[in-house]
């Protein structure tokens, strides 16, 4: 079983803050997919639920696996994510408050993997936690090199 097609949103990621090539954990095969989820919980929401308020300190790296959900910030800007699209990283590495709210614009499925489930496939299968780590630098700095370009 594939899981490639959950996460292929090249140039979804998020409006203009967000470049067009950046897919997340492209490089995985079906096993390292089904390694990576079973550290995983699913939540399942329906439209209008929020998973993740504005100031939310958890620590929880969140992949739509299916679905439309909607990243809203204080100043009134939204992002689309749809299926495929990585959120709450930015909390999930720095533990500080997130900047934004996200809720579900309709029916979703999404895989939530919290720092302690990463702490623990950390010690078990560090190559894969490694490779978890380097993607998400590898999308925030594509995001900021993206950002600094629109300047």
């Amino acid at each position: 079983m594939t899981f490639a097609s959950y996460f292929d949103y090249t140039g979804a990621l998020g409006g203009p803050a967000a470049p067009p090539s950046a897919e997340f954990l492209a490089a995985l095969d079906g096993e390292e997919w089904l390694r990576l989820l079973g550290y995983c919980t699913m939540l399942r929401l329906m439209a209008g639920d929020v998973v993740l308020p504005a100031g939310s300190a958890s620590r929880v790296l969140h992949l739509v696996a299916d679905g439309q959900l909607e990243s809203v910030a204080p100043d009134g800007e939204s992002i689309s994510l749809p299926a495929g699209a990585v959120f709450g990283e930015l909390t999930f590495l720095d533990g500080l408050p997130a900047p934004a709210e996200v809720r579900a614009l309709s029916e979703a499925e999404v895989f939530c993997l919290s720092f302690e489930a990463f702490s623990v496939m950390g010690a078990r299968e560090p190559n894969l936690a490694r490779l978890v780590l380097l993607d998400l630098g590898r999308l925030l700095a594509a995001r900021l090199r993206h950002q600094r370009a629109g300047r």
